[in-house]
């Protein structure tokens, strides 16, 4: 009986060093992703940033206009940023 409950626990600890072994690997996988980059994100943080000035905003507004159909960005969006644009 007591070969049975050694034998039981070394499988146990087998699986368990087995799902470590796995989720290390996966968690080192998951790091040495490249970093994905949302042009859109960078750009808005560009519009927004308080550093630049009306003008340099209103560049950035400008490219982004040309840039794309502005079929995907919502009105709201665009009076948010034009509004942001006309306080300053």
């Amino acid at each position: 009986m007591g070969g049975d409950i050694d034998k039981n626990s070394k499988r146990v600890l087998a699986i368990g060093v087995l799902f470590a072994a796995v989720g290390i690997l996966a968690l080192g996988i998951a790091l040495t992703q490249p970093e994905m980059k949302d042009e859109r994100a960078r750009e808005a943080n560009e519009i927004f940033n308080p550093e630049y000035s009306v003008e340099q905003k209103a560049e950035v507004l400008a490219t982004l206009s040309a840039s794309s159909t502005g079929a995907d960005v919502s009105e709201e969006e665009k009076l948010r940023i034009l509004e942001s644009l006309s306080t300053q």
